[in-house]
């Protein structure tokens, strides 16, 4: 708003005075002036100022009658006058007042003295205002100070209190505004801390720069750190390049543009950024720390490590800096790494640090679990990773890779899809890519891939390894063409990393040329004799490319080297477990066990193989052990869960599956488990819905099976064979999926689809009563009934307490004229029913008893129809079995 105007200047006619002659003013005379100063070089409006001319006192009137303020002697009051006047004034009377004119003199001097007064009123009010204003500005310009040295300082927080000062004062102070957005997102992105409350903090003051229409490269700097925190690297690069043109001498907008072109996943011009950042400020830790892993993305190891070193030197404890340095260990001391890593994730002041650098360090240490065989547990450490920082495609790509690793091809592609959508030029996901591609034989999307990472990286060993094994797989590939790129993975790929001349020692042999196969490995495996850490990872290799037989050889060597070495043993029960050597396996694992129990994935691993061995009890053991420990792992509480559920502890498995969603909503292990519960309960639509979510989540076996069961249950046959049917093809070998097809063709009356499908799972399982079950009941409606009493004697003879199955086959021995087989069948199905609520269990009684009356067991037969009579007095058939009884009662037929 405009200022009042200051008030005008009285006349001498507006105070009631003569106006003396025109005359010019004496000199050194009494003169009154009024004079403006020259306004300074930034705009701001100066004070009038006021001043006499010297002073009127001190310069000699023109004449006595002009001014004479001094008292004439002449006349002054006599004493007898003023006594008089005192004394009238105490009788009260009325004195008369006499007086005495005013000389033209005094006239001006009141005058003079007026305009004095009321040009000075004047005049001192706009030097207030001019003093308050300048007062203003220089409060805005310290605190606007105060908040740039911050944020050069990296005190965010600090920076975002001083411009909030400034904006006290002045609310659309732009270059205010834009600082305190900076600061609020800077921290968000450099901290991580507490990142929703700082991002809605800088929310709310970007909303305040729209309102006010705020322009300024503070605000463009701004606007580009609002894009870091949408995701939005290109336009955060956009925005923060215009600022920098705009403002060259801004020592935050280099480190701003390093963290865009790092989130852009271009970190060779993020590290050109943060270098450009340390030319301007040196030792800045936010510039250094990314300068670091810039560099350990490049591949520059030594660059990487003096710049964390440097982050380490100013601030000890900084756990990013940390997790960088343990990633730059040499790869063939793997075990030391993951080491490492545990070692930070245990420092108790973890709960504090940076969320982003806590889930970088799960899944670095989930990368070392993988490349040791350890996938579940890989797994779990992913999952952990994920919940810190959903955004952390390391850990999406080593969920791809673990399911690659578990030979859940598609489910691995679904993952890298997701990673490549956000970071398209990883060439981690692209290489992993083309190896799911190659295990689908998706040869176009495989060869696109592996030609994508190499053509970003040419040098990259990997890419090379896994283009070698596709060209060595595919049909049409060149001659020689798989072994040079063999032999160049093998060159160039980094100490320890002996996957490339495994693969190419397989391929030798594979071309019959062994001699040279074994050349290749003789440098590896004449290392690997005396050290057991090269050992395992000799065996790890093998045990990677499906030759458990040679990884056995190899860890046998490395605890050979160090006995006790519990990842050795723990590798080496895999490798026999993998071999179906499962009394070995298990006595290795055992050993483990008992020398660390505190290894989670070791009795993971071991409660999964007494699973596998058929020993429940057993594997119930360690799982109880396993879950009633503190901070036990979403993975092993969903392992256990899901024993649980199969073995009929619905009540643990739900428990389980409720912890596990309390802590990760987007659990699949949970979801499941939570809908077995209601499964059990009866409510199937409701299971339906949480197994639909847990195979949405990890499109696993075993939840596909149960959304199956879910939905056969209410009648819905079709969703429920496609259910079974994918269940099957994430796995071929899972048995429960084929059962609940054969099952619902058997409801259908599908009887050859049936015994077709039977037959083939029976392949998988040769002794599995209910495959046998149902084999027999196609046999029986197909007309079949001797073949089926043959299907019915074999599921009794897996289950012997399987009820239904001996009534069905009685019923067979009543239509093959056997009533005394009959007799023998139907009396175990009913025993066994005995106090149930069996549907057919009327029927056995009734089928019991003319069967035995036909076999001439009286009393059986008595026993039977009463039962019969008992359970179902109003059947159509009770009527002739009271006749029957009667007469047997009787002594009769």
């Amino acid at each position: 708003d405009a200022p009042p105007s200051a008030p005008a200047a009285p006349s001498l006619d507006d105070i009631g005075l003569d106006a003396p002659a025109a005359a010019p003013p004496p000199p050194g005379g009494g003169v009154v002036t009024f004079s403006t100063p020259t306004a300074p070089a930034d705009d701001v409006p100066a004070a009038p100022r006021l001043s006499l001319s010297e002073s009127l006192a001190s310069a000699p009137p023109a004449s006595t009658d002009e001014l004479d303020l001094a008292m004439d002697p002449a006349r002054a009051p006599r004493r007898s006058d003023v006594v008089a006047r005192v004394d009238e004034a105490a009788l009260g009377e009325a004195a008369p007042v006499r007086k005495r004119p005013m000389s033209r003199a005094r006239k001006l001097a009141v005058a003079a003295a007026a305009v004095v007064a009321v040009l000075g009123a004047g005049g001192f009010y706009l030097y207030q205002r001019h003093a308050a204003e300048q007062a203003r500005a220089a409060d805005i310009a310290r605190s606007i100070a105060t908040a740039r040295r911050a944020l050069a300082e990296d005190r965010w927080l600090d920076a975002a209190a001083a411009a909030q000062r400034a904006l006290k004062t002045d609310p659309k102070h732009p270059a205010a505004l834009g600082l305190a957005a900076q600061a609020y997102f800077a921290a968000a992105i450099d901290r991580g801390t507490d990142a929703a409350k700082l991002v809605a903090e800088g929310e709310a003051v970007f909303r305040k720069i729209s309102e006010a229409a705020a322009r300024g490269p503070e605000v463009d700097a701004a606007a580009g750190l609002r894009a870091l925190t949408e995701r939005n690297p290109t336009e955060a690069i956009a925005k923060l390049s215009a600022a920098a043109e705009r403002d060259r001498r801004d020592p935050n907008l280099p480190l701003y543009l390093g963290w865009a072109y790092a989130q852009a996943g271009d970190f060779a011009k993020a590290a050109d950024a943060f270098d450009h950042a340390l030319r301007k400020i040196p030792k800045r830790v936010p510039a250094l720390y990314g300068l670091g892993l810039a560099h350990i993305e490049l591949g520059n190891t030594d660059a990487a490590r003096d710049a964390l070193l440097a982050v380490t030197e100013i601030d000890p404890a900084h756990i990013g800096a940390r997790v960088g340095l343990a990633q730059l260990v040499e790869v063939d001391r793997f075990d030391a790494r993951e080491a490492r890593y545990l070692e930070i994730l245990n420092d108790p002041n973890i709960a504090k640090a940076d969320p982003r650098a806590v889930a970088r360090a799960w899944a670095l240490a989930g990368d070392e679990a993988l490349r040791a065989g350890r996938v579940d547990e890989a797994v779990g450490r992913y999952t952990k990773a994920l919940e810190l920082d959903p955004d952390n495609v390391t850990a999406v790509i080593g969920e791809g890779k673990a399911a690659l690793a578990q030979g859940r091809y598609e489910v691995a592609r679904e993952r890298l899809k997701a990673a490549l959508s956000a970071r398209p030029d990883n060439i981690d996901a692209m290489v992993a890519y083309a190896e799911a591609s190659l295990a689908l034989r998706d040869w176009d999307a495989a060869f696109d891939s592996i030609e994508s990472a190499l053509k970003r990286n040419p040098k990259n060993w990997r890419a090379q390894y896994v283009y070698g094994k596709i060209l060595a797989a595919f049909p049409d590939a060149e001659e020689g063409a798989a072994e040079e790129v063999l032999r160049a993975a093998v060159a160039i790929a980094p100490p320890g990393e002996i996957a490339p001349t495994v693969e190419l020692s397989k391929l030798l042999v594979a071309k019959g040329r062994g001699q040279e196969a074994l050349a290749v490995l003789r440098p590896v495996e004449a290392a690997a004799e005396t050290d057991a850490a090269l050992a395992v990872a000799l065996g790890v290799a093998y045990l990677n490319t499906g030759d458990a037989a040679r990884a056995e050889q190899w860890f046998r060597k490395a605890l050979d080297l160090r006995p006790a070495d519990v990842e050795a043993q723990l590798q080496l029960g895999m490798a026999l477990g993998a071999q179906e050597k499962f009394d070995e396996a298990l006595a290795i694992l055992e050993k483990a066990w008992e020398a660390d129990n505190t290894r989670e994935d070791v009795g993971v691993r071991l409660a999964t193989l007494y699973e596998r061995a058929g020993m429940d009890d057993k594997a119930a053991e360690i799982y109880d052990a396993l879950v009633a420990r503190p901070g036990a792992s979403l993975n092993a509480r969903g392992r256990a869960g899901r024993f649980y559920a199969r073995t009929g502890r619905i009540d643990k498995a739900v428990s389980l599956g409720e912890s596990i969603l309390a802590e990760n909503e987007r659990d699949a292990a949970g979801h499941y488990l939570r809908g077995e519960g209601l499964y059990a309960q009866g409510k199937y639509a409701e299971a339906q819905s949480e197994f639909r979510d847990a195979t949405l989540i990890d499109p696993q076996a075993q939840y596909y099976e149960a959304l199956g069961r879910a939905m056969e249950k209410q009648g819905l046959l079709a969703d429920a064979l496609r259910a079974y049917e994918r269940a099957m093809g994430l796995d071929g070998k899972y048995l429960a999926p084929r059962v609940g097809r054969v099952r619902i063709h058997v409801s259908r009356r599908q009887y050859q689809e049936a015994l077709d499908e039977a037959n083939a799972a029976l392949a998988i399982a040769p002794d599995d009563p209910d495959l046998h079950f149902y084999r027999g009941e196609s046999l029986y409606e197909m007309g079949r009934a001797r073949d089926a009493v043959d299907a019915y004697k074999r599921a009794v003879g897996g289950r012997p307490d399987f009820a239904y199955a001996y009534y069905r086959m009685g019923k067979a021995y009543v239509d093959l004229d056997k009533p005394r087989d009959a007799v023998a069948a139907l009396a175990k199905a009913t025993r066994l029913a005995e106090g149930s609520e069996a549907a057919w269990l009327a029927d056995a009684h009734y089928y019991l008893a003319t069967a035995a009356r036909t076999a001439g067991d009286r009393g059986t037969a008595i026993r039977a129809f009463r039962a019969f009579l008992d359970m179902s007095p109003d059947d159509a058939r009770a009527r002739d079995a009271r006749k029957l009884l009667l007469r047997l009662e009787a002594g009769g037929r």
